[in-house]
This record gives structure tokens, C-alpha cells and sequence, in this order.
């Protein structure tokens, strides 16, 4: 048995969790996360362990309890993605290498804001290397690991509700807009598709994936809701064009439709999607 830790600030690290999970052939896991609204577009619900939504107020109550989950599964391998030593630097690697060993799945991390949340101890068995990183972090996986290797990610939908039909028009484009919170960057984004269809002279229907639509949508008629039970990157080739922010999961799940996909990037503590969105801009 696996365990997966994927607590983080948003839905990007299920997504990954699923997608590293695949790659590495593994079907015997669980995955250790808040309850999220959408988790069930990739994630059975028997394949979640949910720590209540308060756990940043008691992070130190954590550890004893993903201790609980490693012994009631006899789990033998924890990953830990993004975050080394947890979010709220809640884990300790001293006491987990006693009880399994430990991966690490390490996506861009800004090791400068992250680094006084920590205090490094313990190692990791294995690091995969799934994005660039920032040279702290670089230089702390090759102290803390004793095999270091990349791993390119594959990424397949699976349905666990029953698909309800897509609200796709007929008569007039598709444009799909994808971002989970805050609500005031996906009116952001909304307002940044609108900007560009009054240049081009579109009257396109905007599709919103996000926990926020539906107080979005009830402000405007114009706009709909995807269906939760849809992963946004299942329906990507039947839009006529795609905006999202400039996370690590959507930029990495819309490069096969660069032509059409439309990005902002926003502001992020442990993140650099300004970094991200140069990266991609130069490519094209």
C-alpha cells in the first residue's frame, strides 16, 4: 500500500497525485487530502482520506494521525508531493522514515518563503522530479535523497459519477474558463475572455469549471456551469478556446492545445506562475 500526501492549498495537487500515481504503475493507494468538491472527476471516493478542513488550525495534531493511516493500511512507501516537510512544515521525516519509506514528488517550490516553515531533518528514499525548481530546492533534494530522477507524467480521464450532457452550444463557440478559487480571479479571467471576444468581434458562450460558478452564472445568464462530474482537460478538445491561470497541472494539461489556450498568471506564496507563463510564451 501507498500513501500519498497531497495536502496543498488547491485542487492542482489530487490532480498531480492521480497523475504520479498512474505513472508509476500504482493501484494500491490512498490519498491523503482535504475533501474537495471536486475530487471525484479523478479520484474514487474510496481511494481518499480526508483530514478535516480545520487542519491548518492544529498542524501539529497531523502527524500522529497520518502515523494512524500509515499503521491501519500497513502502508510500506509515503509520497510527499510539492511541500517536503508539509504544507505548515507539519511532517516529520524522522518519525515517518521509521515507519515506511518516503518519496518525494517535487513540482516548483519558492525554497526562500518555504524554508523558515521548516526544520530539515530525516531523508527521502526517492525524489522525482516533475518541473523546474528553484535552486534551494535543488539543492536540498540532492542533501536529502538517495536516488534523484525526473518523471514525465501521463494523465488519462477517468469518470466516477456518470457523466451529465455538456452544455455545448451549437450555434456560437465554446470558450472555457478554468480556476478554482479565488473568486475573484475567475471573474478575473471571465473578464479577460470577454476582453479578448469584444477585440475579435465574438459573441462566444463561456463555460465556467470552478467551486465558484455558481454564484458566478447566477450573476449572468450568459455564462454556464460545467458539470462537476467533468475533469476540465476531458472536454479541452471540444472547446474553441481554453483560459486558465498559469498553475503547474493546467499548464502542463493544455500544451497539446497551445494554439488555443489563453493564460494569466496570478500571485502565489510558494509558487511562480510568472515564471511558468514566460516558460510557455517562449515556446510558441
Amino acid at each position: 500500500m501507498v500513501i500519498y500526501y497531497a495536502m496543498g492549498g488547491g485542487f492542482g495537487h489530487l490532480s498531480r497525485a492521480k497523475k504520479v500515481l498512474m505513472t508509476l504503475g500504482t493501484t494500491n493507494y490512498k490519498v491523503i487530502s482535504t475533501a474537495h468538491p471536486f475530487s471525484s472527476r479523478i479520484l474514487a471516493p474510496d481511494k481518499i482520506v480526508s483530514l478535516p478542513d480545520s487542519w491548518h488550525k492544529t498542524p501539529e495534531k497531523v502527524m500522529g494521525r497520518i502515523e494512524e493511516i500509515i499503521r491501519q493500511y500497513s502502508a510500506s512507501r509515503l509520497i510527499v508531493d510539492t511541500f517536503p516537510y508539509g504544507l505548515l512544515g507539519e511532517l516529520d521525516l524522522n518519525r515517518l522514515n521509521r515507519l515506511c519509506d518516503c518519496d518525494y514528488v517535487a513540482r516548483y517550490l519558492n525554497w526562500e518563503a518555504y524554508l523558515p516553515k521548516i526544520k530539515p531533518t530525516g531523508n527521502f528514499k526517492q525524489t522525482f522530479l516533475v518541473d523546474s525548481l528553484s535552486t534551494g530546492q535543488k539543492n536540498f533534494i540532492h542533501h536529502r535523497s538517495s536516488k534523484v530522477s525526473s518523471l514525465n507524467l501521463s494523465y488519462q480521464i477517468v469518470h466516477y459519477d456518470r457523466p451529465t450532457p455538456l452544455p455545448l452550444s451549437q450555434d456560437r463557440e465554446n470558450w472555457l474558463i478554468v480556476h478554482s478559487y479565488p473568486r475573484t480571479e475567475v471573474l478575473e479571467l471571465l473578464y479577460y475572455a470577454q476582453q479578448i471576444a469584444s477585440l475579435e468581434e465574438r459573441h462566444p458562450r463561456y463555460i465556467i469549471s470552478s467551486p465558484c460558478a455558481d454564484s458566478i452564472v447566477l450573476e449572468n445568464k450568459e455564462l454556464m456551469v460545467l458539470p462537476k462530474q467533468y475533469a476540465p482537460p476531458s472536454i479541452f478538445e471540444k472547446v474553441d478556446r481554453i483560459f486558465t491561470a498559469c498553475g503547474y497541472n493546467l499548464m502542463q494539461e493544455t500544451l497539446p492545445y497551445k494554439e488555443k489556450h489563453h493564460f494569466l498568471p496570478f500571485t502565489r506564496k510558494y509558487d511562480n506562475q510568472f515564471l511558468r507563463a514566460s516558460r510557455r510564451k517562449s515556446s510558441l
